[in-house]
């Protein structure tokens, strides 16, 4: 059995977060506010400085501009430490893990996917990407699936078809995202399929946030 922690839309909050003993640590994107290095490199430093966590993946998120524009130097910021994925996958903690950051267009920040099966020709064809992927055991995507846990404050649908057609295909036992802060959350869906919102901060004003609890998920070997 293994001990997996999940955060999310940290958004520059890092060092206020504490994250406990485990096997596998994920982040599933938007360490940054306006992906600047400066910001990235302040959140590299303390990830990699979290060694109670054995493993770690990190998802960039459509906030994360700079792992999408200069994904080397993105990468080589957090070493051999931490696994950053955009669209691929990965063997960790003895897991298969599939990363993807792309989401369906969002207010024109990175990582901005088509959702429509290749009527956007601009942007990131999601559809493919993920037809390429038959099977993980954990999928870790910066949004969310449609219709689970992918609500926004107005109540208004964010989630991605392409993402949901995704994970019924590939069917992984934990499916990590975030991306919709106030969908924050889990479920357990049939056949044992745990889907996790790890969305950290709730927008209380321009001032100040209230942090959720890192989600913490038991997975069997």
């Amino acid at each position: 059995m293994k001990k997996i922690v999940c955060i999310s839309d940290t958004h520059g909050l890092h060092e206020h977060l504490h994250i406990p003993e485990c096997d596998l640590l994920i982040h599933a994107g938007d360490a940054t506010n306006l992906g600047k290095e400066n910001e990235m490199r302040s959140f590299a430093q303390w990830l990699t400085r979290q060694k109670q966590a054995k493993e770690i993946v990190y998802v960039p998120g459509n906030h994360d501009i700079i792992a999408e524009t200069d994904f080397a130097m993105v990468r080589d910021m957090f070493g051999d430490k931490v696994k950053v994925l955009t669209c691929g996958l990965t063997e960790v903690a003895g897991f298969s893990l599939l990363g993807y950051s792309y989401t369906p267009e969002f207010c024109g920040w990175g990582f901005q996917g088509d959702d429509t099966g290749g009527q956007k020709p601009a942007f990131r064809n999601m559809q493919r990407d993920l037809a390429m992927v038959d099977e993980a055991d954990i999928m870790v995507c910066h949004g969310p699936l449609r219709g689970i846990l992918s609500t926004n404050a107005w109540e208004e649908e964010c989630g991605s078809e392409t993402l949901r057609d995704a994970w019924e295909e590939i069917e992984p036992r934990l499916f990590v995202c975030g991306h919709i802060h106030e969908s924050y959350g889990r479920v357990r869906w049939p056949g044992s399929k745990v889907v996790v919102n790890a969305a950290l901060p709730v927008h209380c004003s321009d001032e100040s946030y209230v942090l959720n609890e890192p989600q913490v998920v038991y997975l069997e070997d």
